[in-house]
């Protein structure tokens, strides 16, 4: 009897479909890969390396990448704030800042330079805006100035001119910017005479006039407020201001008195309101701890994360080496609500010191955190992350080993789409920007650029 082919064929694909969607059973869905990473990039700087391309700050806007650095003019000279984003390739690097560089030679305060960028987006109807902020001390700055400039067609084309967002006779510094689709944001801190600094919000329109100044930490004594962070979200219908910074006291001659603690505050973006009183977020209860360089994430309106480097006292002869650690808020609508049991340890080594953490995070599943970590000659940049709002944090990986040798990989800054906007889509992958310095031969002083591969 001759064998019926065509029904053998059938019944086996049938049991091939079968097998396959018991696997497909058994296995459960795809799992996102944080430790997945693709291949390194370069960044493309205006100069030759030597320029030496540094302090990258990224922003995510559907699938373009825009990155904003700054980069010598020339090999001993003035630095400048420069912009290039990603979408399928790199495009040309633009200058944004134009430091006056009169009277500039000579050492500090003549030193002119535009420094410390940072960058947001923002996309809708109105146009895929991108903002980027920058201190300046130049022959018209001489105590330093924070300055901005908008382009509203995703980078693309013509940056508008630069305008100075605070007062000409104010020292500024560490300026940090957000935006929603009303205004834009700038958090900085400015010297309030011999009392110390103080950290102060400017206001703006979409198209980047300046509206009004908001004091965001008031009068509390001798103090400095540095280093502030800022998100803006909403609480139902509300635009809140969320900002954490660093804060230590200080006595009448300016000497410290405290260390370093991390502190937040939290408002409406009203023009000349005032602040309710600040909360201390990372150890209250352990005052001789130092907390500095405090980095803000937000997760859709529902969520804040902060992490920041802490240094525990040294106790001689042996000296405490910093960590990363990390506080959540769990409700937005109680600006006040850290719980302290909410506080973790990242990923600690002993006797290694981990510093400039970046923290950035999904409005649905992750949270990830890069940093600067001490090697036995240099340093790398690792990343670790956490799929339980921080309560477990997995073993990092390194993302900067490898590129191109074994580099001094120093200041992660990390972020993932917030879906910012409308007309921003969510596309969860962490893309992480760092400066990367090998004294060869070759010699590689760049900024790099890394994207993880999957996402939830």
């Amino acid at each position: 009897m001759r064998e019926d082919t065509a029904g053998t064929r059938i019944r086996n694909r049938v049991r091939v479909f079968v097998l396959m969607f018991s696997v497909l059973l058994l296995s459960g869905p795809a799992v996102a890969q944080w430790d997945v990473w693709e291949t390194h990039q370069d960044v493309p700087a205006p100069f030759a390396t030597n320029r030496a391309p540094t302090q990258p700050s990224v922003a995510i806007d559907n699938t373009v990448v825009h990155v904003a650095f700054v980069a010598r003019v020339a090999t001993f000279g003035t630095w400048e704030v420069y912009y290039n984003s990603r979408t399928t390739g790199w495009g040309t690097p633009q200058r944004l800042s134009a430091v006056n560089r009169t009277n500039c030679l000579g050492p500090p305060p003549r030193s002119c330079s535009a420094f410390e960028p940072d960058i947001a987006v923002w996309s809708d109807a109105i146009g895929r805006s991108v903002y980027v902020v920058w201190t300046q001390k130049d022959a018209n700055n001489p105590v330093g100035a924070i300055y901005l400039t908008a382009n509203q067609n995703g980078g693309f084309g013509p940056w508008t001119q630069p305008i100075r967002v605070t007062s000409p006779d104010a020292a500024a510094q560490n300026p940090s910017v957000a935006v929603d689709e009303n205004y834009v944001f700038v958090a900085f801190a400015q010297q309030d005479g011999s009392f110390g600094r103080r950290i102060i919000a400017a206001r703006l329109n979409r198209q980047g006039a300046l509206d009004c100044h908001i004091a965001v930490t008031g009068d509390y004594g001798y103090r400095d407020d540095v280093a502030p962070d800022l998100v803006v979200d909403k609480s139902g219908s509300v635009h809140v201001l969320n900002v954490v910074y660093q804060s230590r006291t200080k006595n009448m001659l300016g000497m410290p008195t405290g260390p370093w603690g991390i502190w937040a505050a939290r408002n409406g973006p009203q023009c000349f309101a005032l602040w309710p009183s600040r909360v201390r977020i990372d150890s209250p209860s352990i005052f001789d701890f130092q907390s500095t360089s405090p980095s803000l994430a937000h997760s859709g309106g529902r969520y804040l994360f902060v992490a920041w480097q802490e240094k525990p006292p040294d106790t001689p002869p042996l000296v405490s080496a910093w960590r990363v650690r990390y506080h959540r808020n769990d409700n937005l609508s109680t600006w006040t609500s850290w719980d302290p049991s909410n506080i973790r340890t990242v990923y600690s080594v002993p006797g290694v010191a981990q510093t400039q953490p970046s923290i950035a995070a999904c409005t649905t599943c992750v949270v990830g955190v890069a940093w600067t970590q001490q090697l036995a000659a240099s340093t790398e940049v690792v990343f670790s992350w956490s799929e339980d709002l921080g309560k477990s944090w997995n073993a990092p990986i390194s993302i900067s080993s490898g590129v191109p040798a074994l580099p001094t990989a120093s200041q992660p800054a990390l972020a993932m789409d917030e879906r910012r906007g409308a007309t921003d889509a969510l596309i969860p992958r962490f893309h992480a920007a760092w400066n990367s310095y090998v004294v060869g031969p070759p010699l590689d002083n760049s900024v790099k650029y890394r994207r993880s591969s999957q996402g939830c």
